[in-house]
């Protein structure tokens, strides 16, 4: 039997860049030379690589399997971060009361990930206090903070509505007559 031979490749190609969540089918190998004829695919094109820059199996398949091996090298390819949205939820409050809590909603999560795959999870913050005076206070709910390796965060700001204090003896919308006590002296 007759070993096969090695293809000569001269040069391996660049690898096109891919988004975090996007597997390496994704990414366009171009250039790259070698001999006999044949093609250029990623060893595991199933794979979403992290973020950042790293060295990718590549194969040279030569189209004559039958007196050529495949060859094995590598290309370096560029995984940007994912969007990640993170928005605040709108809220409100009568005046004079203490805030409700503030919450952040997310939109971009990739993978199936949540919240979970965040190094540190944006916070919602607002100055609206028991004195802030009635009214749509727009945007006064801000979003900051989030970190996470394979997301680029922005934020979106929500609305904090201040209605009128409830006035207990009109509660239920029924008015209701005050009562008192009448001290009596004899």
């Amino acid at each position: 039997a007759v070993a096969k031979a090695n293809p000569s490749v001269t040069a391996w190609p660049l690898a096109g860049a891919i988004t975090y969540g996007q597997t390496l089918a994704s990414s366009a190998l171009s250039g790259g030379a070698a001999t006999p004829a044949g093609s250029f695919l990623f060893s595991a094109s199933s794979t979403a690589p992290a973020a950042g820059t790293a060295a990718q199996g590549v194969i040279y398949a030569p189209a004559d399997t039958t007196n050529y091996n495949v060859m094995h090298g590598s290309a370096n390819v560029t995984v940007s971060r994912a969007a990640l949205t993170a928005a605040a939820d709108a809220k409100r409050k009568p005046y004079g009361a203490a805030n409700p809590p503030l919450t952040v909603r997310y939109s971009g999560f990739v993978l199936g990930q949540d919240a979970a795959a965040l190094s540190a999870a944006p916070t919602a913050s607002t100055a609206v206090d028991a004195s802030t005076p009635v009214g749509v206070h727009a945007g006064a709910i801000t979003v900051s903070g989030g970190v996470a390796a394979n997301y680029a965060f922005s934020y979106e700001a929500a609305d904090f509505t201040v209605t009128e204090a409830i006035d207990p003896v009109k509660a239920g919308g029924a008015d209701r007559e005050r009562c008192y006590p009448i001290a009596v002296l004899v």
